[in-house]
């Protein structure tokens, strides 16, 4: 395969991939492909994505293995977290957690003057949509 055509059909791939396979011919249909090859590339590209998830189980393991991976790097994530810099302040130390994140004494370290603050860090996995919102 050209490089062209592994170009395009890489950006193709993207679009289609997270629809089911009964959709992938209509949507081709849909975006005009009807260069044989490059409709046979992204075709054996789905085809391929699609068999490795269903093959490993990986689709249906994903989840609950990073639920776990999340649990298990709470604490060292937290500990990372002391002592960096948000904008002209550092994080001293976690006063507080609830439903939309963790908020940390901060103390200014831009040397304008001195100030302790409190800084709220929204937790990983919120709907911007609803974050923005509240």
């Amino acid at each position: 395969m050209d490089a062209e055509i592994w170009a395009r059909a890489r950006v193709l791939f993207d679009q289609l991939v997270d629809l089911p396979p009964a959709q992938w011919d209509s949507q081709l249909d849909a975006l005009g492909i009807d260069d044989p090859t490059l409709r046979g590339e992204i075709l054996a590209l789905l085809r391929a994505d699609r068999a490795d998830l269903i093959e490993t189980g990986v689709d249906a393991q994903a989840p609950h293995v990073f639920a776990q991976f999340a649990d298990d790097d709470q604490e060292t994530h937290h500990a990372r977290l002391v002592g960096q810099t948000v904008g002209a302040f550092r994080l001293l130390h976690e006063i507080g957690r609830g439903g939309m994140g963790t908020v940390w004494l901060a103390e200014r370290v831009d040397g304008e003057f001195e100030q302790q603050v409190a800084i709220k860090l929204i937790r990983a996995g919120w709907d911007a949509a609803e974050v923005d919102a509240r």
